[in-house]
């Protein structure tokens, strides 16, 4: 006899009912269309908001902005932080396209030390400076001995370097 009632269908081995392909461990966990999205994060290069800041870098490259004008706005982008090793090509990149950021960021730098330079920056002296830029301070410039009564006659554009020989071996 037969019953007229189905029954259930009986468990087998997992195996068997379970249809689930083994997955290497090379193979990717989720297909293209399984994938979960990425967050898009906006950056200066993504951002409408950096086209006007390009075109004002390039007008200020290329001297039509002066960075003096500036109040902060261009220094505000210039990075103080350590640059990750991944964004450092865009970096570079960023800097060969605008060379005038070179500039904001040595305005920018802090200067650590601030004497005076009133000898070498004289008039009767600054004849004797072969580079404007490269100038002794006053607390550390070799003085020479005076030639008779002129008084600026003890000026070099000479500094005093302290050296100590154990430090080269």
């Amino acid at each position: 006899m037969m019953s007229t009632q189905s029954e259930p269908p009986r468990k087998t081995h997992s195996s068997t009912t379970n249809h689930r392909k083994h997955r290497s461990r090379s193979t990717p966990r989720f297909s293209d269309s399984d994938k979960p999205k990425k967050k898009r994060t906006l950056t200066a290069a993504t951002s409408l908001v950096s086209i006007p800041n390009t075109i004002k870098l390039s007008m200020l490259n290329s001297g039509l902005l002066s960075t003096e004008n500036e109040n902060g706005s261009m220094l505000a982008s210039i990075n103080e932080k350590a640059i990750p090793i991944k964004e450092f090509p865009k970096f570079v990149d960023q800097r060969r396209k605008f060379p005038v950021l070179f500039k904001l960021e040595f305005q920018v730098a802090i200067k650590v030390e601030q004497h005076s330079c009133r000898h070498a920056s004289k008039k009767a002296n600054l004849k004797k400076n072969q580079n404007q830029r490269c100038i002794p301070y006053d607390y550390n410039r070799v003085v020479l001995e005076k030639v008779g009564d002129e008084n600026d006659s003890d000026y070099i554009n000479a500094s005093y370097v302290d050296v100590s020989i154990t430090t080269y071996v």
